[in-house]
């Protein structure tokens, strides 16, 4: 990568040189021929009339960018002037299954980054030109009172964020019969106090023969939930963790209170978490929310969705057979006890589990296998809802903002170039690509210009059984531009916009409204951390994007480039 390029010179100059005298007989005989080549010059034009102006250029031919911002924030004037101030954006996208040579000039450009972006809208790799990698200019002089704090390398041994779900190894539900018993709805009538104790089957995702062993709790809180959705909530401790100590009552009594407001506010934006079903072999609609916390446990919290099926029903099935038949969340201890110890705070780890919980009873047992979100889209609904439901007088700061500062950070290292369909584990120094902190990114983006109704839009849709045609229909649905456009917009993130000045569409502004408050993500706190990927590579992944910029450009900004087939091309100038 070479550092910043002089800017090029736009007019060029000449010396000048002594010309010799012209003889007179010479200059007369010049002046007679310019003369008479005068005359005829005026008789081929019709005899005294105006002679035509100069020829209008040529017009353009061949593909070129188009603005893709509006309002009073961007700079762009058209598809070749930026007007010195704002933030421009313009865009191509070749929908052929060829390379496209796509002719630039900008003009207008006051010393200024120009950054680029291609973004690969489909499902296969597409393989990159060669390019010329530049060092981005420094941001603006405020930048260094804004510098966020580059997120720590992750550390080995700490739990994963969260759990992956196949969830259409599930068996389908059965239709209630007037003679079947009515199983489901005794389950429902237990009621439980302080002090009870009880067994949970509980997976510690250790991979091992025995990941699934019942953990012997006993129930230290027990209170209602209000909101959109009423019944009591049960706070289950592992007696091996009580024993050591380490969660304190008090600790106990501020996560209760937590759970209480959160589950008010996620249920006033989805709705019920559970409901009557049609079906005899799944747990009733009036259970008790359960939160269980265990330790050991190899990710910060889980749903285990085969606890809705009644074991009666499925004799011959041995995951069902440990079924805890109860709407459950499952907590890591130490997220509780050592909060700086893990990824994510206690309470943003429930409210996407939660989230989990509601999709799959919507989309999965009222619909169907067909219906359920693939694993990017479900991850990113569930980290949509983590932010939303987050308050400002939480007790911990939101996770969106640290795990953003991760996704920029590893940006550098290929972190863009990722396949959005991918849920990594934790990145290595091989690999990247961190599903988590992608999806959350995408989340932050979505949410920020489309609020909770976007969210609200995908538990219900069911318009397509393709995840990316759902959130397509989704986004049109809630006014946008589709899941093509958003995509080429999410890609232009690591130009780092300015949150509070940029074009509808664009950055990551503050969003307030509805009793949700989402902070902004200003480009110029990432600046320091954000540093653009140092070599080309050879593919651009599916659905991934990768960066590039020319820096301080002065004048016109003029370069052919060749943009992959089924790919866009982005160019942000702020």
């Amino acid at each position: 990568m070479r550092a910043a390029r002089p800017s090029a010179t736009l007019a060029a100059t000449f010396p000048t040189r002594q010309v010799s005298p012209m003889p007179p007989r010479l200059r007369a005989r010049l002046l007679r021929v310019l003369s008479l080549l005068s005359i005829l010059a005026v008789a081929a034009c019709g005899g005294g009339e105006e002679a035509a102006g100069p020829a209008p250029p040529a017009p353009e031919t061949g593909p070129r960018l188009a603005v893709d911002c509006s309002g009073p924030h961007c700079g762009a004037i058209d598809a070749h002037r930026y007007a010195g101030s704002g933030v421009g954006v313009w865009q191509y996208t070749n929908d052929t299954d060829d390379r496209v040579e796509v002719s630039v000039r900008i003009d207008g450009i006051p010393g200024k980054d120009v950054h680029l972006s291609y973004v690969n809208h489909s499902d296969t790799r597409q393989k990159l030109p060669p390019l010329e990698l530049f060092l981005r200019s420094p941001y603006t002089g405020t930048a260094a009172l804004l510098r966020a704090a580059a997120p720590a390398p992750a550390r080995a041994g700490l739990p994963r964020p969260h759990a992956p779900y196949d969830l259409r190894a599930l068996p389908r539900p059965r239709a209630k019969t007037a003679s079947g018993p009515a199983l489901a709805r005794m389950a429902a009538s237990a009621s439980h106090r302080v002090g009870d104790t009880r067994e949970w089957w509980v997976n510690d995702f250790s991979g091992g023969d025995n990941a699934r062993a019942p953990r012997p709790t006993t129930l230290r809180r027990r209170s209602s939930l209000d909101g959109a959705d009423r019944r009591a909530l049960n706070i289950w401790v592992e007696d091996a963790v009580t024993a050591a100590g380490v969660i304190t009552d008090e600790a106990l009594d501020q996560l209760q209170e937590r759970i209480r407001s959160t589950y008010d506010r996620i249920t006033r934006i989805a709705g019920p978490i559970w409901a009557e079903t049609p079906y005899e072999n799944i747990i009733g609609a009036h259970e008790d929310l359960n939160v269980v916390i265990v330790e050991p446990l190899e990710v910060l919290g889980y749903v285990n969705f085969t606890d809705a099926y009644v074991r009666h029903y499925y004799p011959d099935f041995p995951n069902i057979q440990q079924s805890n038949e109860a709407l459950a969340v499952y907590m890591h201890a130490r997220s509780i006890y050592a909060p700086d110890d893990v990824y994510t705070d206690a309470i943003q780890t429930f409210s996407h589990e939660l989230t989990h919980l509601i999709f799959w009873f919507y989309r999965g047992i009222l619909a169907g296998d067909d219906d359920q979100l693939d694993s990017w889209l479900n991850e990113t609904v569930a980290e949509a809802m983590k932010e939303l439901a987050y308050h400002p007088d939480d007790a911990a700061p939101s996770d969106t903002e640290a795990r953003f500062q991760s996704w920029l950070s590893w940006g550098q290292r290929g972190g863009f170039n990722c396949d959005l369909r991918d849920m990594y584990p934790i990145p290595l120094p091989n690999r990247a690509c961190y599903g988590y902190s992608t999806v959350n990114a995408l989340a932050a983006f979505l949410m920020r210009h489309y609020g909770a109704d976007l969210l609200v839009s995908l538990l219900h849709d069911f318009s397509s059984s393709d995840s990316f045609e759902i959130l397509d229909h989704s986004l049109r649905q809630a006014g946008g531009d589709g899941f093509p456009a958003l995509l080429r917009r999410f890609g232009t993130s690591a130009a780092l916009f300015p949150a509070a000045a940029s074009p509808p569409g664009f950055g990551y502004p503050a969003r307030h409204g509805q009793d949700v408050f989402l902070i902004p993500l200003d480009g110029a706190r990432y600046a320091d951390i954000n540093t653009l990927p140092g070599r080309v590579p050879l593919y651009l992944e599916p659905y991934g994007f990768f960066p590039f910029v020319r820096p301080l450009v002065q004048g016109s900004y003029r370069e052919t480039l060749l943009v992959p087939p089924r790919s866009s091309l982005s160019l942000v100038i702020r």
